[in-house]
C-alpha cells in the first residue's frame, strides 16, 4: 500500500516566520505574479473586510496560467514556472506558502479554470473563459489599514509602466533610479531624492525588501542577473556574499559618504579550462589526453572580452595532443590546466603577479596550489561530488568567498590586503599569507567557504555544519599535510 506524507496547516503557518515582514513580503510576491505575466499592463487591486478578516483580490490582465502551470507549479511545494524563465523574478518556488496555503481560503480564476482551496487542499474546476488572472485571499488576520498601508508604500517605490489601481484609486509606479553613482558585480547603485535615509533593494524594478541608511535622500539598488542567483529564497536579502559587500557598502556611507558612493567597477579576468572535479588528478591527465588549451577572457561588469589563445598568455607552446601516460607528478602538467578568476573590487589595476602568465608569482603560484589541493580534499574528505573553479579575490574586506554564478561554483581567495598610507590617499597590496605559518589559515577558509555551498548566511545551522565538517577535517588532517606541498603550477 502506498501513502503519502501529510502536510498539515501547522507547516504552512510556520513558513510565514521565514519572513521579517510578512504584509510586506505578501504584497510583493502577489503583485510581482500579477507583473511577470506576459502582456499585463493593468492590475486592480481591492482589500476590504469580510467580518472575520481582510480579503486582498489583485486582478491582472496578462496572459494567465494553463491547467498545467496550475497544478504542476503553482499547486506543487517547490515548482515554479519561472525559475528558467528569462526576465521573470523568482523561481524558488516558495511564495504559494505565505500567498495561499498559509492563509484562511484562496480563489483563483484564470482562463477557463478556477481554484478554491484551504492549505494543502483544493477544488479545481472548469469556468467560463476570463481574462488574465484574478487571485482572491482571505488572508489570516483583520489587518485593512496595514495591509493598504504596504500596497501604497510598496508600488510608490516600484519602477512599473502599467496602470494599477488601489481600492479605486490610480497609483504611482514611476520611482525612477535616478543618478549611476557606482557598481558592484550583483548591482548598480543609484542615487534621488524621493525618500530620505531608505535603500530600496530591486530586482527588474521590483522592490525586494528596504533598509534604512545614513544618508540624506533614496539609495536605489537595482541587482543584476537573475533572482535566483543573488537572492536569499525568501527574497528578504542577498546571498551572503553579495550581503556581505550590500552591508560593507551601507557602513562605508557613514564614514565617508564620497568615496563610498564612487563610481567603482568590478574588474573580472577569466581564465578558462576545465572545472576541477573531485578526483583532481584524473581530471588533469584527461584534460592532458584531450590536449586542451588555456585561454584567457577580460570582463568588467556585463562587458565581455576578447578570448585569447592559452600560448600568447603564457608563453609557451599550446600543449600536444594525443598523451596518453600519466604525468609523474601533477607539477609536471605545467602551467594552468583548470579554470581561473580574478575578481577586483578594489578600483586598482590586478598586478602581474597574480596573473596566471610569465610574471605568475611564487606566492601566487603556491598558494593557488594550497587552495586547490585544500578544496579538493575537502570534497573527498566528506564525500561530495563536485566541480567547481577556483580564483583570486582582490577586495578590501573578504578574505575568501564561495560564489555561483549562471550555475557555476568558484571558491576564490583573497592572496593581498589592501594598506592605506597615513599621510597620502594612496592604496596599495601586501600579501595577506604566510606561506611558512598559514596552512591552517588557508585550510580554515576553505572549510568555511565550502560550508557556504549550502548556507547562505551564518545562521545557526551555518554554524553546526561548519564545526561538523571542521571536526571531519580535523581527524583527516594527515591526508591534508600533502596539499602544502604539491605544487599544481610550474
Amino acid at each position: 500500500m502506498t501513502s503519502a506524507i501529510k502536510i498539515g496547516p501547522e507547516f504552512f503557518a510556520n513558513s510565514i516566520r521565514d519572513y521579517s515582514d510578512k504584509h510586506w513580503a505578501f504584497v510583493r510576491e502577489i503583485l510581482q505574479n500579477a507583473m511577470d505575466s506576459d502582456g499585463c499592463n493593468r492590475i486592480n487591486i481591492t482589500v476590504q473586510n469580510d467580518g472575520e478578516g481582510t480579503i486582498v483580490t489583485v486582478q491582472d490582465n496578462g496572459a494567465g496560467m494553463t491547467r498545467e502551470i496550475l497544478v504542476e507549479k503553482l499547486l506543487a511545494l517547490g515548482g515554479s514556472g519561472k525559475a528558467c524563465e528569462r526576465g521573470k523574478v523568482g523561481g524558488f518556488g516558495k511564495a504559494k506558502e505565505l500567498l495561499y496555503l498559509a492563509q484562511r481560503h484562496y480563489q483563483i480564476d484564470t482562463l477557463e479554470h478556477r481554484v478554491v482551496g484551504s492549505g494543502a487542499n483544493y477544488d479545481l474546476t472548469e469556468i467560463a473563459r476570463v481574462p488574465g488572472c484574478t487571485a482572491k485571499v482571505w488572508w489570516n488576520g483583520s489587518d485593512d489599514t496595514r495591509m493598504l498601508e504596504t500596497f501604497r508604500r510598496f508600488l510608490s517605490m516600484c519602477l512599473w509602466r502599467g496602470e494599477v489601481v488601489l481600492n479605486g484609486v490610480q497609483i504611482r509606479t514611476i520611482l525612477n533610479k535616478g543618478t549611476h553613482r557606482r557598481s558592484f558585480e550583483f548591482a548598480h547603485v543609484y542615487s534621488n531624492k524621493t525618500y530620505a535615509g531608505l535603500m530600496i533593494v530591486r530586482m527588474g524594478g521590483i522592490p525586494m525588501f528596504v533598509q534604512g541608511v545614513d544618508y540624506k535622500g533614496t539609495l536605489v539598488i537595482e541587482l543584476i542577473g537573475s533572482s535566483y542567483a543573488v537572492l536569499t529564497a525568501n527574497r528578504d536579502s542577498l546571498l551572503y556574499q553579495y550581503s556581505t559587500q550590500l552591508q560593507g557598502f551601507v557602513r562605508d556611507l557613514t564614514v565617508n559618504k564620497s568615496k563610498a558612493l564612487n563610481v567603482r567597477s568590478t574588474k573580472i579576468l577569466k581564465f578558462d579550462g576545465p572545472a576541477i572535479s573531485v578526483d583532481f588528478r584524473q581530471m588533469m591527465v584527461a584534460a592532458a589526453t584531450a590536449g586542451g588549451t588555456v585561454a584567457v577572457a577580460v570582463a568588467t561588469d556585463e562587458e565581455q572580452g576578447l578570448m585569447i589563445p592559452a600560448e600568447a598568455v603564457l608563453g609557451q607552446q599550446p600543449q600536444a595532443s594525443g598523451i596518453s601516460a600519466a604525468p609523474t607528478s601533477i607539477a609536471r602538467m605545467g602551467a594552468f590546466n583548470f579554470k581561473f578568476t580574478i575578481k577586483n573590487t578594489t578600483g586598482m589595476d590586478t598586478p602581474d603577479y597574480y596573473k596566471p602568465g610569465a610574471q605568475f608569482s611564487s606566492y601566487a603560484k603556491r598558494l593557488v596550489s594550497w587552495w586547490v589541493n585544500c578544496l579538493t580534499e575537502i570534497h573527498r574528505t566528506l564525500n561530495v561530488n563536485a566541480t567547481f573553479g577556483v580564483g583570486f579575490i582582490l577586495d578590501e574586506d573578504a578574505e575568501a568567498q564561495h560564489e555561483v554564478r549562471d550555475g557555476e561554483t568558484t571558491y576564490y581567495i583573497n592572496p593581498a590586503m589592501v594598506v592605506r598610507q597615513q599621510k597620502s590617499a594612496s592604496r596599495s597590496l601586501k600579501r595577506r599569507f604566510d606561506l611558512t605559518t598559514d596552512q591552517m589559515r588557508v585550510l580554515a577558509d576553505a572549510v568555511h567557504e565550502f560550508t557556504h555551498r549550502d548556507h547562505s548566511g551564518h545562521s545557526e545551522d551555518f554554524a553546526s555544519a561548519i564545526t561538523s565538517h571542521m571536526g571531519k577535517v580535523m581527524k583527516a588532517l594527515p591526508s591534508f599535510e600533502p596539499c602544502f606541498r604539491k605544487s599544481l603550477i610550474v
